[in-house]
């Protein structure tokens, strides 16, 4: 899970990554209590009770098996992390501090910090003592001895107040339920409950409600338990304009829910049960909101605005019930020249939403439904505000790609130059990078009508670093995965700015990414950059490989080297392709490898003193659990003997004529003693040692890569390698023979002909041709490349568009009626008590079950499919018996008894006597197309 999946942004991911390292002490990829305990000691300065230990290990060790894997920390780290999307109730954006990248870093590591603090239950009972009896005070806020988390969340005098008032009125609540029978006092009532509802805003993110848990939830509970939702819905009806207002308050506040940090995913407060949302919905705050939108009061408008928003957000399904409603055309009937800026935020936050901004990636809203969005959400986007601007941005990078709209293209470029607030850059830099990745057309209008580049370029050089990081992020997308690297290398100063970066420590690793893909071009370009110094400045930012980190030494109190392997590895990758760029030219002009001469004595120092950082280093699990992180990549020590056996081949023919290269060549053959030199066998200098690997010229039409590979490759590591390099799949792999007919690569013998053919040459040449299969034919042409961000749903999105609209309405509306039932008709989906034992309803069951099942089986999209109507139509439960399951087999041919018995027992993982869906799928699977080792281990588990 990255950054894109957990909603951190990439410098937040990068620290917790490094918090993850040092708690995971052994680099085993996991954290085990004993770690845990070691950690949260020297973070405390005291070490956790087993109790306050059982706690935390409870909240992040989501599958309960005892250890903290990488994917489990951040999900309940961005959980932790996340704030509250305060604009959407605030007239005026929060003031902003001032960035720095130390600063950033920081606020990471406290947040860390404060999230192991709040399970230490001697200060969160004392805080919780002094608070219930009512005598904290601003002097006892600020006490030193209380951790930061509760100094911060009590710092405020307004909000001490606040606690103590709703405390007061929240022992006179049956007296204020009582006064909703009086028409008297039926305002006060309504006035008194939207008053502790504000709570939520007070404290107004989920870990300062965790500091004050009890009085939040206690309003929800006391609310639902005394069931006022009916009267708070004719609160809202009412003529009266201050009950109707603060009664849709009320409601605001009560759909998302309390939103407390850490709280336990079965507990009815969590919001993935959405408890307080289904009950709203059930009882009719959709039309309620939506009649609303049309009162003559601006702040009931607002209010009903952001109670569609509420309703909407995090759940893709309540979303597409919301769109269904009809409350496009009201909402966008609220839009126009005169409309009030506070309200004009509150509206961009809810179309944002209703985009899919707050969902996942691959559960977006359909294109019939937001269509009518795209013109209203470009007009907001003309509006200078910092709010609307950061809200609205995310939402047309979700909706924007598949269409040529130029103007909005336009826009976000002159937004990069006319507005210079960092977090509107932010915004409009993230949504042009998602743009680029899902959408061809638009990334080549952005580069050759918008001029984007030019602008980019500027913010390089003067931006401050966090829009710098969003400004590599596009870059990276661009050489990285759309292979852009000639308008990037054109505009006439990017390059050098990016290997400037290499020495700012926030920007340096994605300099090194991007410049691992820029040294793939062709020979006149690595000229142009070699003469530039390129390789000197790569091989000396090799010397931050090892460093000491004051941030996570203040923090963590941790004292020794971080070892940056990623970065290192891409540096020696892009050293290594300015080598192999080298060769391609050596081949056309038969001249010695001009680049491998520019590797002088202090680059070649500076790769023995990354020899030295690795070879030395007493944290030998740290390297050990890198190598083990990739498995099927070459050590660091191995990319390093590849490049100075590429140079001293060179060097050795060059020694009569230049004398440096014999100095050169004398400390390669040093640094080959000390480091690569193997006791048993005899020293060999290093330009006559047998290269594992070969160089691989890759040819897909005008796009062509050289590698290098092991020559061990097997037929399907070459092709399943360079499907993923280029983004296609499936590709053909060929070969040239000697009477120049090209030659399918199917098999090792044909690889092994393949490679002898040009024994005696530079490089093995593989010709590669992008075979389409037909099932897919019509969806390939005008197929986006896969991305890590579930590419598939805007290519759906795409599809969709060129579908009649009418066809859409009924295919959605047949879709969307199982859901329906959920939000509206309360006799068919009652919900229970407020219990905290409510049953999970599991929306869109199928849908994940075979999108699982589509990446543990060998099964196709279609296949699973069929498998499943079949199941369904046979047993509507998805469970057979041992009888229907001996009746299924026979439909595959498989009869005999015994076989029958051993893999109904094989299927059956829960020895219940009965097959579900997913064990009859997973075992057949096995069964049919299974290798020899999964099959044996099928059938060893009988």
């Amino acid at each position: 899970m990255e950054a894109e999946g957990s909603g951190l942004n990439p410098l937040q991911v990068a620290e917790l990554k490094k918090a993850f390292s040092i708690c995971d002490k052994d680099g085993n990829g996991f954290i085990d209590g004993h770690e845990l305990r070691d950690v949260i000691t020297l973070i405390t300065e005291e070490s956790p009770s087993d109790s306050e230990l059982q706690k935390i290990m409870i909240t992040l060790d989501k599958d309960k098996n005892g250890k903290i894997t990488w994917d489990e920390f951040i999900t309940s780290m961005s959980a932790w992390f996340a704030e509250e999307f305060k604009a959407q109730g605030d007239d005026t954006p929060r003031k902003r501090k001032l960035e720095s990248s130390v600063q950033d870093r920081q606020d990471v590591h406290k947040k860390v910090k404060n999230f192991f603090q709040q399970f230490k239950e001697g200060t969160h009972e004392r805080v919780r003592k002094m608070i219930q009896h009512g005598n904290v005070n601003l002097d006892d806020a600020r006490n030193s001895d209380l951790d930061s988390l509760y100094r911060e969340t009590l710092s405020s005098e307004a909000k001490l107040r606040f606690l103590e008032e709703h405390r007061r009125t929240m022992l006179n609540w049956d007296h204020i339920v009582t006064s909703f029978n009086d028409p008297f006092k039926h305002y006060e009532a309504v006035q008194c409950i939207a008053r502790l509802f504000s709570i939520v805003e007070v404290f107004n993110s989920p870990q300062e409600r965790r500091t004050v848990s009890e009085d939040v939830a206690r309003v929800f509970e006391a609310f639902v338990r005394s069931n006022l939702m009916p009267f708070i819905i004719r609160a809202a009806e009412s003529q009266e304009t201050l009950i109707q207002f603060e009664a849709l308050r009320i409601l605001v506040y009560f759909i998302p829910g309390p939103r407390i940090a850490s709280t336990p995913e079965d507990s009815l407060l969590h919001p993935n049960q959405m408890f307080f949302k289904k009950l709203a919905t059930q009882h009719g705050v959709i039309a309620l909101f939506i009649s609303r939108l049309a009162s003559p009061t601006l702040e009931i408008r607002e209010q009903a605005v952001l109670g569609l928003g509420a309703v909407a957000s995090y759940n893709p399904d309540a979303r597409d019930f919301v769109l269904r409603s009809g409350v496009l055309n009201p909402l966008l009937h609220l839009i126009n020249t005169q409309t009030p800026l506070p309200l004009l935020r509150k509206i961009a936050w809810t179309l944002s939403v209703l985009c899919g901004v707050t969902h996942p990636l691959n559960q977006l809203p359909s294109w019939a439904f937001i269509s009518p969005l795209l013109q209203p959400v470009t007009n907001i986007l003309f509006v200078n505000d910092e709010a609307i601007l950061t809200t609205i941005c995310p939402a047309l990078s979700l909706i924007l790609p598949g269409l040529p709209e130029i103007v909005i293209l336009r826009r976000l470029v002159d937004i990069l130059r006319e507005v210079s607030l960092p977090s509107v850059q932010k915004a409009a830099l993230k949504t042009l990078t998602n743009i680029i990745r899902f959408d061809n057309n638009q990334m080549f209008l952005l580069l050759n009508q918008c001029q984007l580049l030019p602008q980019i370029e500027m913010i390089l050089t003067s931006a401050e670093n966090s829009v710098k990081i969003e400004a590599c992020e596009f870059i990276l997308v661009l050489v990285g995965l759309k292979g852009e690297v000639i308008p990037v290398i054109s505009t006439s100063h990017i390059v050098t700015l990016l290997v400037g970066f290499l020495g700012i420590d926030s920007l340096r690793p994605r300099a090194a990414k991007i410049l691992k893909y820029i040294t793939r071009t062709s020979p006149p370009f690595i000229k142009v950059l070699v003469s530039q110094g390129l390789i000197t400045s790569l091989a000396n930012s090799l010397t931050h490989f090892k460093s000491y980190d004051r941030v996570l030494s203040t923090m963590y109190k941790y004292s020794g080297p971080v070892f940056n392997f990623e970065f290192a590895r891409d540096v020696l990758i892009a050293l290594d392709n300015i080598l192999n760029v080298g060769e391609v030219e050596v081949e056309a002009t038969r001249q010695p490898n001009q680049f491998a001469l520019a590797f002088d004595l202090e680059v070649i120092d500076k790769l023995g003193a990354l020899l030295a950082a690795i070879k030395e280093n007493p944290d030998k699990d740290a390297i050990s659990a890198w190598r083990q992180s990739r498995p099927d990549d070459s050590s660091l020590e191995d990319k390093v003997k590849s490049i100075l056996v590429k140079v001293s081949r060179v060097l050795h023919h060059q020694m009569a004529a230049n004398p440096a290269s014999k100095h050169v060549m004398s400390m390669i053959e040093t640094l080959a003693k000390k480091y690569y030199t193997e006791p048993t066998k005899p020293e060999q200098p290093i330009h006559q040692v047998e290269n594992t690997a070969m160089l691989v010229k890759a040819i897909l039409g005008e796009d062509i890569r050289v590698v290098s590979l092991p020559k061990t490759i097997t037929q399907p590591e070459m092709k399943s390698g360079f499907e993923a390099k280029f983004g296609k799949s499936p590709l053909i792999l060929q070969y040239e023979d000697e009477e120049g007919d090209k030659v399918i690569i199917d098999s090792k013998n044909s690889l092994d002909k393949a490679i002898n053919r040009y024994k005696d040459e530079k490089m093995v040449k593989i010709y590669l041709k992008h075979e389409v299969q037909d099932e897919d034919r019509e969806e390939s042409e005008e197929e986006v490349e896969e991305t890590p961000i579930d590419s598939p749903s805007f290519r759906k999105r795409k599809q969709e568009k060129e579908k009649s609209k009418t066809l859409q309405k009924k295919n959605s509306k047949d879709e969307f009626s199982a859901r329906k039932v959920l939000f509206t008709d309360a006799k068919a989906a009652p919900l229970p008590e407020f219990t905290f034992n409510l049953k999970d309803i599991q929306l869109g069951q199928k849908k994940r079950m075979l999108e699982q099942l589509g990446t543990t089986t060998h099964f196709g999209t279609k296949e699973l499919e069929t498998l499943y109507e079949k199941m369904k139509s046979q047993s509507p439960d998805l469970e057979v018996n041992r009888e229907q399951f001996e009746t299924a087999l026979k439909g595959i041919g498989i009869t005999d008894k015994l076989q029958v018995e051993q893999l109904f027992n094989a299927f059956d993982k829960s020895r219940d006597g009965k097959i579900n869906f997913l064990e009859f799928v997973t075992g057949l699977s096995v069964v049919q197309r299974g290798s020899l080792l999964e099959r044996l281990e099928c059938n060893s588990s009988t």
